[in-house]
Order: structure tokens, then C-alpha cells, then sequence
């Protein structure tokens, strides 16, 4: 925890949301909700700023997350107006 502390330190202002942890997930379509079971689910999120997408993957790259076997799926939003 302290290593993910200080990453997140050192990021400064590129740290939009430095992390939120999913208490459970579901999958909800027109006609069922399930359990998420899978275990490559999403479990937490956080946001972070970059010039660009290879940007954030330098980023990303760093994150102590990875150090303890961990995955992390990296994606771009678009702001809505």
C-alpha cells in the first residue's frame, strides 16, 4: 500500500481519481442480471490525465499494481460537452 501511495504522490496533477475499488459487479441486459463471476472483471478504477494514449501507457507502466501480478486495461474517455 505505501508503494501505490507514493506512485500516486509522484503523479502530481495527472491524478484525476487516484483509485475506487468495485464492491461487486453485475451484468445487467434487456431480460437478466447476473453475478460478474468472471475473473478478468474490472475491479476497481482510477483516472488519470495524459497527452495521449502512449502517454498513458508510460504511466500505467509504473503502477505497483503490476508489481504483484496484477492487470491493468487501459482505456481513453471522451469528454461530453
Amino acid at each position: 500500500m505505501n508503494k501505490w501511495k507514493s506512485w500516486v504522490e509522484g503523479l502530481g496533477d495527472a491524478v484525476v481519481n487516484p483509485g475506487t475499488p468495485f464492491m461487486g459487479t453485475k451484468i445487467v441486459t434487456s431480460g437478466d442480471v447476473q453475478d460478474d463471476t468472471d475473473p478478468n472483471s474490472m475491479k476497481g478504477y482510477a483516472v488519470v490525465k495524459a497527452e495521449d494514449m502512449d502517454a498513458a501507457v508510460e504511466i500505467t507502466k509504473t503502477d505497483p499494481f503490476l508489481d504483484n501480478g496484477g492487470t491493468i486495461r487501459l482505456s481513453q474517455v471522451m469528454e461530453m460537452p
